[in-house]
């Protein structure tokens, strides 16, 4: 587990400690485009892998298809696992996005 310490201690015998959540996406590739996302800049919610809680903001679209050419982490969710493939909930059911998560925060 990952702990984020403060700063303000009382005393040496008091330290107050938070856990950092675990398992937060952080780094991805787009391994599968999708089609019918629009607008650029809407949000989607993520399925797959082992954690809850991804969405991705769509910040370009290809013309043609809809499908996404690049997007960010909105939300990184947590307790995904490097390697995980996501999907992106939004578009075409049939040719739907993917994602594989390349790394995590506070693991």
């Amino acid at each position: 587990p990952t702990y984020n310490i403060h700063a303000d201690i009382i005393s040496t015998d008091q330290i107050c400690a938070e856990r950092l959540p675990h398992g937060v996406v952080d780094t991805f590739t787009i391994t599968y485009q999708g089609t019918d996302y629009h607008p650029p800049g809407a949000t989607f919610s993520t399925l797959g892998g082992s954690g809850t809680g991804c969405a991705v903001t769509v910040t370009n679209i290809d013309n043609t298809t809809l499908g996404i050419l690049s997007m960010v982490i909105e939300s990184g969710g947590t307790g995904y696992q490097v390697g995980e493939t996501l999907t992106v909930l939004g578009g075409d059911d049939e040719h739907l996005a993917t994602f594989i998560v390349n790394s995590i925060e506070g693991s």
